[in-house]
């Protein structure tokens, strides 16, 4: 899931960025065009909230956010494919490109949201470590592979591998279940069980509002800070923001 997240950020961020630097284009409309593609990804205090306040589904609780998202990614990808010369029409790349980070960063705030829910604290670390080592696998496949792809067959068939490698990931995905008990697709609301302890309070009773508060309550509290190693805690002895570590 990560490497699909990496792929076309390598893709826009640096075989595109070369490519139309050798073109000729000046540095500000290049890193206008990286801008833009980065500002849906700076949203993310946006989604997961809505992640967690919309997690009904018999599908599971975050699958079908994943799966959604990974599919308006993969259409969204498509309409790349609007753009005929990327260097006479970069704010049309830039637009195009901004819609499907739109989708890529709800993605990849529904996978961390998955990663949470389902992975035991012992394994996070190591889970961590995975997430970002196939984020810059996928960065380096996109930015290297698709680099050749545009030099050797042009703009066109970057786009449609791309596309294509999204499509497949995406299919794959699509059948792995978050539980094993879970439908492989249904419209149907899940039913809550109180004893999984997973669940915690329905969504249903809590409002958006109610969870935007108590994000900016989490990230503006003001507490004493204690770096833990193993089962040792020192508390460093001064105030921070946020949490602790």
């Amino acid at each position: 899931m990560y490497v699909m997240q990496g792929v076309p950020a390598g893709f826009a961020l640096y075989a595109l960025a070369n490519f139309l630097t050798a073109k000729g284009l000046t540095p500000a409309v290049i890193g206008g065009f990286a801008a833009v593609v980065g500002i849906p990804w700076s949203l993310q205090f946006v989604w997961g909230p809505i992640i967690d306040k919309f997690q009904g589904s018999a599908m599971g609780r975050r699958r079908p956010w994943v799966i959604l998202s990974q599919g308006l990614a993969f259409v969204a990808s498509l309409g790349i494919l609007w753009v005929d010369d990327p260097v006479r029409q970069v704010s049309l790349l830039s637009a195009v490109f901004f819609v499907h980070s739109i989708f890529a960063s709800v993605q990849d705030a529904s996978v961390d949201a998955l990663a949470i829910s389902i992975i035991p604290e012992r394994e996070r670390g190591r889970m961590t470590a995975f997430m970002r080592g196939g984020f810059l696998t996928g960065i380096s496949a996109g930015s290297a592979l698709l680099s050749l792809m545009l030099r050797d067959y042009g703009f066109r068939a970057a786009t449609l591998t791309m596309s294509l490698f999204l499509l497949v990931m995406t299919i794959v995905t699509f059948f792995i279940k978050e539980k094993p008990e879970d439908a492989l697709f249904s419209t149907a609301a899940a039913r809550n069980n109180p004893d999984d302890p997973n669940i915690g309070q329905p969504s249903d009773f809590i409002s958006i509002g109610w969870i935007f508060r108590r994000l900016f309550q989490s990230l503006m509290a003001r507490r004493r800070c204690c770096f833990r190693h193993h089962r040792l805690a020192s508390c460093a002895g001064y105030w921070c923001w946020g949490p602790c570590w």
